[in-house]
């Protein structure tokens, strides 16, 4: 494992207070990239196949997904240091969804979880 330290302003000890963090940093920094070619030369010569799959993933959400759901799913994911879970079903409601992502950033609560499950118990 290497560390790469103070490039974007964090020392060490942020880096090993919590495993998560990682995957967490590699989000936003892949997301941030697809806005500044600089950044984005760097990443695909240091992670090109990490970047690939982000991209990747990333294409087929902006296709599918509504601008307010993604916002939604943005905010959601910097309050709770990860990414919702999405409904199972494909061609689910994505404004009621949204709605709920909002109201988990509002509240601090991650509601996702609890009605995910309660659609896998019931299918």
């Amino acid at each position: 494992m290497f560390f790469i330290v103070k490039v974007a302003g964090h020392g060490v000890d942020y880096w090993l207070r919590d495993k998560k963090i990682i995957t967490s940093e590699a989000f936003a920094n892949m997301f941030e990239c697809q806005f500044d070619d600089e950044r984005h030369r760097m990443m695909k010569k240091i992670f090109l196949r990490s970047l690939e799959y982000f991209e990747l993933k990333l294409n087929y959400t902006s296709k599918n997904m509504s601008e307010e759901l993604t916002l939604s799913r943005l905010k959601f994911s910097r309050v709770f240091d990860y990414c919702s879970q999405c409904s199972p079903v494909i061609d689910f409601d994505q404004k009621e969804y949204e709605k709920e992502l909002e109201k988990c950033v509002e509240y601090n609560f991650d509601y996702t979880i609890e009605n995910t499950q309660q659609f896998l118990q019931k299918n």
